[in-house]
């Protein structure tokens, strides 16, 4: 099963964030949401840490885990369905789909 994260505003009408026209990035082995410049997934607002989120895709299994890994995260990987939804600081909202 393919996924893959929406990024999005949470403030005001949902509306695509990030270099993507649409704010969607497949899920595909270990992706990175964060503010660094070179991330995978970026999320580039003051309070979202370096690397914020850890998002890992086991291939055989298809299924995807998280880590939070800012500075108040629990860096423990947790398995995520498609639905699961995500707030980040400055009403950024990363969400499972699809």
């Amino acid at each position: 099963m393919k996924a893959f994260v929406y990024l999005s505003q949470t403030a005001g009408e949902k509306n695509p964030l990030g270099p993507t026209d649409n704010g969607v990035y497949q899920l595909d082995g270990v992706n990175l949401v964060g503010r660094l410049g070179d991330i995978r997934i970026p999320a580039w607002a003051k309070g979202v840490s370096r690397c914020h989120l850890l998002f890992v895709r086991n291939e055989e299994s298809g299924h995807v885990y998280v880590a939070d890994c800012s500075r108040n995260g629990n860096r423990e990987l947790r398995r995520v369905e498609v639905g699961n939804v995500f707030e980040l600081p400055h009403c950024i909202r990363v969400e499972i789909i699809p």
